[in-house]
């Protein structure tokens, strides 16, 4: 199955035209591999806490403060971004 391609964010306000996208299954699949994935769940903070579901491992930045947070992503491993 081809990934659906999407825009991804740069610090440096670039814009990354094709960037792979990644299915619930197949994120299940590298967690299970203990593959090195890093998670940032972009909810806002009540709809995180409001929420059960909490991924494992994740980082939770809201979407509007990814920028201020780039230096927490790691480099040279997937980045999963979770939103609703």
């Amino acid at each position: 199955m081809e990934p659906t391609r999407t825009a991804a964010f740069d610090p440096g306000r670039a814009v990354y035209p094709e960037t792979a996208r990644m299915t619930v299954e197949e994120l299940k699949k590298k967690l299970d591999r203990k593959e090195p994935v890093f998670i940032i769940d972009t909810r806002s903070s009540i709809t995180w806490r409001e929420s059960e579901v909490k991924l494992p491992g994740a980082v939770r930045f809201h979407y509007q403060d990814l920028e201020e947070n780039i230096d927490a992503v790691p480099r040279g491993r997937p980045i999963v971004i979770y939103c609703t």
